[in-house]
């Protein structure tokens, strides 16, 4: 545990803690190290001596920072990302972008199955294996940006909402290329994959969603109907101006859900 912050120590001071260490120089070292620091790095708050700039905002909340969501609806090469948190039990807006998951936004690589359809089976393997490389490569740094950018408002990103389709598991490549059907599922599948996978290396806990359930979902657990959640989710998002669409909604809806209890209470 304490590795990490001998390195983001020396870092940040120039010393040369990194490397072997007498045992009587053991206690002065972690000494100069000071708690708040070992909790934010086990956290998985602080990871880089630039995120010491969150120290400040960890402190003046006393020592603890406070929840946050994020909420994730998946398309073609990009996503809807918004971080979501609760003040007086009703959520607040914390960041949202739009960030690609493919390093070149084009037909070519935001549809990586029907493009493998038009290669050997060899071909496919190789060019799908270095997309979903890259796919989850951008995720996690997305995702890395959002939890630094809210730690410095006094947040911490520990859980996410994934939005899924309703289809079924799908099988092996060779049959997938040979189905158009199955093509179209398997892209859309490929980037949430990518987003699931980054979300754990981030440390957050995933809930997936279905799309088609969260409605009646939402109703049941925030209980409100859904003209009353429609209003408010479009008041939630109107000073933050466009973009602000169903995508914006529907993934602040999903994380909004992993942030309250089995009920919350009416809207005021």
């Amino acid at each position: 545990m304490l590795a990490p912050c001998f390195a983001l120590l020396a870092r940040q001071t120039g010393t040369g803690l990194v490397g072997i260490v007498r045992v009587q120089d053991f206690s002065a070292i972690c000494s100069r190290i000071p708690t708040v620091l070992i909790e934010t790095v086990a956290a998985g708050i602080i990871r880089s001596a630039d995120d010491l700039l969150c120290l400040p905002f960890f402190l003046s909340t006393g020592g603890s920072m406070k929840t946050a969501a994020v909420g994730l609806r998946v398309h073609s090469g990009w996503t809807s990302l918004v971080v979501v948190a609760l003040e007086k039990e009703k959520p607040i807006i914390l960041a949202r972008q739009r960030p690609h998951l493919v390093q070149t936004f084009s037909y070519t690589f935001r549809q990586p199955y029907h493009t493998a359809a038009t290669m050997s089976l060899g071909e496919a393997e190789e060019f799908l294996d270095g997309q979903r490389k890259e796919s989850r490569r951008l995720a996690c740094k997305t995702l890395r940006a959002a939890q630094h950018d809210v730690a410095q408002q006094g947040y911490t990103v520990t859980r996410a909402a994934l939005l899924t389709a309703s289809a079924q598991p799908l099988p092996e490549l060779a049959k997938i290329l040979a189905a158009h059907s199955l093509i179209h599922t398997a892209d859309g599948e490929f980037f949430r994959d990518a987003l699931f996978q980054a979300c754990k290396a981030c440390k957050m806990t995933v809930t997936r969603i279905k799309e088609r359930e969260l409605l009646t979902a939402s109703t049941s657990r925030l209980r409100r109907k859904a003209p009353v959640l429609g209003k408010f989710l479009t008041k939630l998002g109107k000073p933050l101006g466009t973009p602000w669409s169903q995508d914006e909604k529907f993934a602040s809806l999903a994380a909004w859900l992993t942030l309250v209890g089995r009920v919350s209470p009416p809207l005021a």
